[in-house]
């Protein structure tokens, strides 16, 4: 068995233990390293939907049913040569794959991704299987809408039990995802605003979905989550698939030529079990989103001199992705080493690098020099653009605010 398998599989089983018997709990802005470690991973998403659900939909008293109807139906629509990867490694998103059916840009996607989790994540093997699987819903209420094949032509519908991880909206999330954790007290005409399965129809809610509704599974999606597949006529399935999963043919369709993205995953996997010192030097000799990956890696690490080391290099690259996840891994550090470099990223010029170093400021904002950034920071949002400073002002609010999406009076 391969190295990086091994290691991943005592990963997983060490964190499945450690998490038994302990209800997941999200505390602050932030997940720190420590709890992606440690945690289940499809505990930790219900955990996030979890407070989505009680900080936003619950927030006022519904007025109507479900948009979502009865006997809603989520799907996954993926590449027939995919179906063989599938089998072996489950769904896997663009950050594991360096691959996609819809737009590949990895830092904007995980901006957004992070603004539906109204949470600042990790980004490291752990954290990016943490991250979405991307879905479309459709039931008698919405139409049943024609699948989106431009992104596979097999139709993977998924159990109902994964709606307690996922969280869905009534457009593309990567379409306004500047506006997607975005509360707006008149009344919730944020088409992005991320709803978990049990939202009722709350006032001046008359969203309607865009082309489909989109849902988004965090965590890991295996076979095991599938409830059967659509598949073309005439398409040929991989035994190891089949074994597993009910089959239902659907039309003959135009023949898929995309290869499976296993390469990307492959290497993902096999980087996030390097050494430490093997790491290091990987992250000091990439670039690019291959840079965000082994920086993320890192940052899932337990601190060291020499990994803080790394990490305060970092925090001066021209790469914004970069600069973040370097202040991520830098707060697992001793308070006194990171304090200089969380008030050098308040003044950041990059919206992404602000917000982090906000969520992470939460638990010391009340020290005298944090405050005072803090301060200065939410005086000089002027400084960003319209839909930036309303994204800042909102994690600012969010601070001392008694939910989520409470009404924040000092919003812009």
């Amino acid at each position: 068995m391969p190295r990086f398998v091994l290691v991943c599989a005592a990963v997983c089983l060490a964190g499945a233990r450690a998490w038994a018997g302990r209800p997941p709990a999200i505390v602050g802005l932030s997940l720190s390293a420590e709890e992606v470690r440690s945690a289940d991973p499809r505990a930790l998403a219900r955990a996030i939907v979890a407070r989505i659900k009680t900080d936003c939909d619950d927030a006022q008293a519904p007025v109507g049913p479900s948009p979502l109807g009865a006997g809603v139906r989520i799907s996954v629509m993926v590449p027939a040569a995919a179906l063989g990867s599938i089998a072996e490694f489950g769904l896997r998103n663009q950050h594991e794959t360096a691959s996609g059916g819809g737009k590949i840009a990895p830092a904007v996607r995980f901006e957004a991704e992070q603004e539906l989790a109204m949470l600042r994540l990790p980004y490291g093997a752990r954290g990016r299987a943490l991250l979405p699987k991307y879905a479309f819903l459709s039931s008698e209420a919405l139409g049943n809408p024609s699948p989106p094949t431009r992104y596979g032509g097999v139709e993977l519908v998924l159990k109902s039990e994964v709606e307690s991880r996922a969280t869905w909206t009534y457009a593309d999330s990567l379409d306004f995802w500047r506006r997607a954790g975005l509360y707006e007290p008149e009344g919730e005409a944020n088409s992005v605003l991320p709803h978990s399965f049990s939202y009722r129809r709350r006032p001046r809610d008359h969203n309607s979905c865009v082309n489909y509704c989109e849902a988004q599974i965090w965590g890991p999606v295996t076979l095991d989550d599938v409830a059967y597949a659509v598949v073309p006529e005439g398409v040929t399935v991989p035994a190891s698939f089949s074994r597993r999963t009910r089959i239902v043919r659907g039309p003959r369709a135009a023949a898929d030529a995309r290869a499976a993205p296993v390469d990307g995953l492959r290497r993902g996997l096999a980087q996030a079990a390097l050494s430490d010192a093997q790491l290091i030097a990987a992250v000091a000799a990439s670039s690019g989103s291959e840079l965000g990956r082994l920086a993320g890696d890192l940052s899932e690490r337990p601190s060291t001199p020499a990994i803080r080391a790394a990490f305060a290099r970092l925090s001066k690259s021209r790469d914004a992705l970069a600069r973040e996840i370097a202040l991520y891994g830098l707060a697992s550090g001793p308070w006194e080493q990171f304090k200089p470099h969380l008030l050098v990223a308040l003044r950041d010029d990059e919206p992404a690098v602000v917000i982090e170093a906000a969520a992470l400021a939460l638990p010391r904002r009340s020290e005298s020099e944090v405050a005072e950034a803090l301060k200065s920071l939410r005086a000089g949002l002027g400084r960003f653009e319209d839909s930036d400073r309303r994204r800042i002002a909102e994690w600012l609010d969010r601070m001392t605010a008694p939910a989520l999406c409470a009404p924040h009076p000092n919003s812009k």
